[in-house]
């Protein structure tokens, strides 16, 4: 599989990764879901990999998509049900040492993608209340709020009922939402002011012969202006997709390519207070299920190195 989804449904013996992880405000911990036989709990660790910790231990259901808080004090991840056609899920929250864990969200939906604001008080994410039975998926997917203690239900931002999302991205100021969306006419970026939704920003990305780039799994730059991303790197040869990372200026929109693994690599994830990110690469690439890899590197792509997490058994 691509970066273009994730492993939400995987086999019931599934064990591994799950691919998404986030660093702590301190770059001192990461936090990830990983599976095991199909079930998959949340970890944190050591941002070598060192020093596992099960925060977790979910019956029926997933836990997903986990994120540090600002403050690095809280994580908020998905619960995702398992064993049912539509796999709704719900937003949680809870300490960083696994406690007081609460539902921010009700009702059947699914969710995806939570991000902080940057004072950590709101919670944005994907959800959708409208499940196609023919494609067995949800369709028509929005933007929501939610207060980070719960205190009043979560309300739409937006009334676009998209359905391909992905990627919801939280700027430095605080100000605007991106994400993207998969059209007919390639990846297409959104940007939204969260004061003003109305007057969301629309583009496709072009690379330097001028053709849209399919984006996958962005990540903002602290500097609010580099994006680094999984995207085709063999687009001139008839022969399986090759995903590495690249970098575009959102100002002059000049892509550059970081890596030349040629693999499958995505989910890329800046470090706080060093010039430096992680990312996964699918060592089982093309085939199915994914075997994802954590790695390391500088910025500008150099210094790959792999980060080996020593699983708890």
């Amino acid at each position: 599989m691509n970066f273009l989804g994730s492993l939400e449904d995987p086999r019931e013996d599934y064990t591994g990764l799950e691919g998404k992880v986030d660093l702590s405000p301190d770059d001192r911990h990461i936090v990830f879901s990983y599976y095991d036989k199909g079930i998959a709990s949340i970890y944190i660790a050591k941002s070598d990999g060192t020093e596992v910790k099960k925060m977790t231990s979910p019956q029926d259901e997933s836990h997903l998509s986990p994120r540090f808080s600002p403050d690095g004090r809280k994580i908020v991840y998905l619960s995702e049900e398992k064993g049912t056609r539509k796999r709704d899920s719900h937003l949680y929250i809870m300490d960083m040492n696994g406690s007081n864990s609460k539902p921010l969200t009700t009702g059947s939906e699914q969710r995806m993608n939570p991000v902080f604001s940057p004072d950590g008080k709101q919670i944005y994410f994907f959800q959708s209340n409208q499940f196609d039975y023919e494609l067995s998926s949800y369709v028509k997917f929005d933007i929501y709020r939610v207060p980070s203690d719960g205190s009043v239900p979560a309300i739409p931002i937006t009334k676009r009922e998209r359905g391909s999302v992905s990627d919801l991205i939280m700027t430095g100021d605080g100000e605007k939402l991106i994400y993207t969306d998969f059209t007919s006419g390639g990846t297409q970026f959104n940007i939204l002011p969260i004061k003003n939704p109305q007057k969301e920003e629309t583009f496709h990305l072009q690379d330097n012969f001028g053709r849209v780039v399919d984006i996958v799994s962005p990540a903002l730059a602290p500097n609010d202006k580099d994006i680094i991303y999984a995207s085709v790197s063999n687009r001139n040869e008839a022969a399986t997709f090759t995903y590495d990372l690249f970098q575009m200026n959102m100002d002059h929109k000049k892509e550059k390519q970081l890596t030349n693994l040629h693999s499958n690599l995505g989910y890329p994830v800046f470090f706080h207070q060093q010039d430096k990110l992680l990312f996964v690469e699918d060592l089982n690439w093309p085939q199915s299920p994914s075997k994802y890899q954590l790695m390391q590197m500088n910025s500008d792509g150099t210094d790959i190195t792999k980060i080996d997490l020593q699983m708890v058994k």
